[in-house]
């Protein structure tokens, strides 16, 4: 599916939700006051236009921010993850060139992928803990107020909670391996941290340290990217109405940070998880990108957003 019909059909879909939900019901209302049957109290014709008023305001209001939001996070998260790509294989070409001929004479032209180990998620979780730490270090004081006076947690439970999202990946990864029959491999590179740390040091809180990566059939590797998405937006939707339920900031939090991996991993870009959902069917890639657009627009809490 090319980028101009998935434009297309979002703008005819973003078209009928203004139908629906702003013209319908003034409609509605006004054939129920037109009926020369009822008998009409004086101000409901006031009471009306009141009430079209509101709803213009809150559409506008609600396409600005989405929109202002949308715009904001898919083009920071597009540009960092190019950039990252462009990094990565900049050093990649770099070590190959000035030592190709050592690499050749000690490995031939056999490759070793990366192996699913402890060592390289321990890595990325170290890389990810240091990265929100200084993301908190780096971002202007007001900001940081504004988030723990939002959600009033200690820069311990947050770093914690950035965690949380990262093993239950490497967990939801492993188990796709199994279900689907391929192969999985994580990698933290060097190249990785050092890309993570140049987004702490902006002041942007992206977690790309480790990659995660299915070796395998085309279907197969998208069913598991798949499944390990959709594992993450399971819980970041139970979490997200349970804290809700219980008033627990700490509960919304973990599901803001669930949401930010989520959000991140899926893009159709290589080495992230919706690169093989992407080559594999595009419109299923949209189908599984649309919740988690949606839950971004409307349930990403602002306090957090500003870490982003």
């Amino acid at each position: 599916m090319k980028t101009a019909t998935i434009d297309s059909s979002l703008a005819y879909f973003a078209s009928i939700a203004v139908v629906l939900g702003i013209v319908l019901p003034l409609v509605s209302v006004a054939v129920y006051v037109a009926d020369p049957s009822l008998q009409i109290s004086s101000g409901t014709a006031e009471a009306t236009v009141g009430v079209g008023v509101i709803l213009r305001a809150m559409a506008q209001r609600l396409y600005r921010a989405g929109a202002t939001n949308v715009v904001r996070l898919t083009f920071g998260t597009m540009t960092r993850t190019v950039a990252r790509t462009a990094v990565t294989r900049a050093v990649r070409i770099f070590i190959r060139s000035s030592a190709g001929s050592l690499a050749k004479e000690m490995a031939g032209d056999t490759q070793v992928p990366p192996r699913t180990s402890l060592s390289s998620v321990s890595f990325g979780l170290l890389g990810t803990a240091f990265s929100f730490w200084g993301v908190l270090l780096f971002k202007s004081p007001e900001v940081v107020e504004e988030l723990q006076t939002a959600l009033p947690l200690s820069f311990t439970f947050m770093i914690a909670a950035a965690l949380i999202p990262l093993v239950c990946l490497c967990v939801a990864c492993w188990l796709a391996a199994r279900v689907f029959g391929t192969q999985t491999h994580f990698l933290t590179g060097i190249d990785g941290l050092l890309i993570q740390a140049y987004f702490t040091l902006s002041g942007s809180f992206l977690p790309m340290t480790t990659d995660f990566e299915f070796q395998g059939e085309q279907r197969s590797k998208s069913r598991s990217s798949l499944f390990a998405l959709s594992v993450l937006l399971v819980i970041c939707l139970v979490l997200r109405v349970v804290g809700i339920q219980l008033h627990s900031p700490q509960l919304i939090f973990v599901s803001a940070m669930f949401l930010t991996y989520l959000f991140v991993y899926a893009f159709p870009v290589k080495p992230l998880l919706g690169f093989h959902i992407w080559r594999h069917n595009k419109l299923l890639w949209l189908c599984m990108f649309a919740p988690i657009l949606a839950a971004f627009i409307y349930a990403f809490p602002p306090s957090v957003a500003a870490l982003l």
